[in-house]
């Protein structure tokens, strides 16, 4: 059984989507006990040394010459266990960080100049010691001690308490 289609054309479309469904890329490692002062919160930016002879162990933000990996992602036993420290993971306990795929993040701060609540195409920023989250004006850059991350924004709630990013770390 043969199929012919009837279709003749050398036409190139453009813009055409490329779907993953692979879902949210994420790894795990443990807070290093050098980077003293910074609680592994969920929703922060961690990063490694490059020069590390260990594997997985991250600080918080991006120290220089650090490269960023992820964003911390929730863990629902923590904030349901431990209502003392529901926002956070213990240090030098494993965590888990995201660092490919869509998140969804319900806080952010707003103590730089011009730092704005989020909006799709704003530039997306993280501070190089906590690794806590900003946002600015489309074509900002980065505030003095902060890094502009490889994230986007791709939705916003309706009520405006919650942001999707995209992630590509």
């Amino acid at each position: 059984m043969t199929v012919s289609l009837g279709y003749k054309g050398s036409g190139s479309p453009n813009g055409i989507p490329a779907y993953n469904d692979d879902g949210a890329w994420m790894l795990g490692g443990v807070h290093s006990d050098a980077d003293t002062g910074n609680t592994p919160k969920f929703g922060c930016v961690v990063s490694v040394d490059p020069d590390a002879t260990q594997d997985g162990i991250v600080y918080m933000g991006i120290p220089s010459g650090y490269a960023p990996v992820g964003i911390i992602v929730y863990n629902g036993g923590i904030a349901e266990t431990m209502p003392a420290k529901n926002d956070a993971y213990l240090s030098l306990q494993p965590l888990t960080w995201m660092y490919k795929g869509q998140m969804w993040l319900y806080s952010w701060e707003k103590t730089q100049v011009g730092a704005i609540d989020p909006i799709v195409g704003c530039v997306v920023q993280c501070n190089n010691t906590t690794g806590a989250i900003e946002f600015l004006p489309y074509g900002s850059a980065a505030s003095t001690g902060w890094t502009i991350i490889s994230a986007s924004v791709k939705s916003l709630t309706i009520s405006g308490d919650g942001v999707m990013l995209f992630l590509n770390f």
